[in-house]
């Protein structure tokens, strides 16, 4: 290779070089026009998404507001009934104090009437003791009543013997005196 084309080809890659720098400087510039278009495009793309958000933040602010007025009016129901079952529980209270009262009068009754009851009981085993007693004091007197009767019918029994045998012999007596006296009398009619 001489010395010219050594000098021709250097030149010829300084040209392709500088064109190729151009090139890629016009690339370059294109790309940075690309880089900030897209720079912009994205800056538009988060603006309009800002005024998305902000229609949309409008719209969750006005859901919200309804939210809260619809959970305000449920307050205000549920304070009427919290108020209305604080009168039902003061009523139920006051009547649970009227119950106890009559369940106090009821155990104070239900008391009396077991004092009353124990006392009757008491009274009730003292006089069946009393009647136990009175049972055996009969019970002795009717055995006794039973002898004497036995008793009584055997000395009447004996008594009739002995007034049978007395007749007996009060009639035997009788009719020997009468023999006697027969005998008697017809000795002094014969004499």
């Amino acid at each position: 290779m001489s010395m010219i084309s050594w000098k021709n080809q250097l030149l010829e890659n300084l040209r392709e070089r500088d064109a190729l720098q151009k090139s890629a400087s016009d690339e370059n510039d294109a790309f940075k026009s690309i880089q900030l278009l897209t720079q912009r495009l994205n800056d538009m793309q988060i603006r309009q998404k800002l005024l998305e958000h902000k229609d949309t933040e409008s719209e969750v602010l006005a859901k919200k507001l309804t939210e809260f007025e619809t959970l305000r009016e449920l307050n205000n129901k549920y304070k009427e009934t919290i108020n209305d079952d604080k009168v039902k529980l003061k009523t139920l209270d006051n009547n649970l104090k009227e119950s106890q009262k009559v369940i106090d009068s009821m155990n104070d009754s239900y008391q009396q009437l077991h004092d009353k009851f124990v006392r009757f009981k008491e009274e009730s085993v003292a006089r069946n003791k009393s009647l136990e007693i009175v049972n055996d004091d009969l019970l002795s007197l009717q055995i006794e009543n039973n002898l004497l009767n036995d008793r009584i019918s055997k000395l009447s029994k004996e008594n009739d013997q002995l007034i049978k045998r007395w007749m007996d012999k009060v009639s035997k007596d009788a009719e020997t005196l009468n023999d006697i006296n027969e005998l008697l009398g017809s000795s002094s009619n014969h004499t």
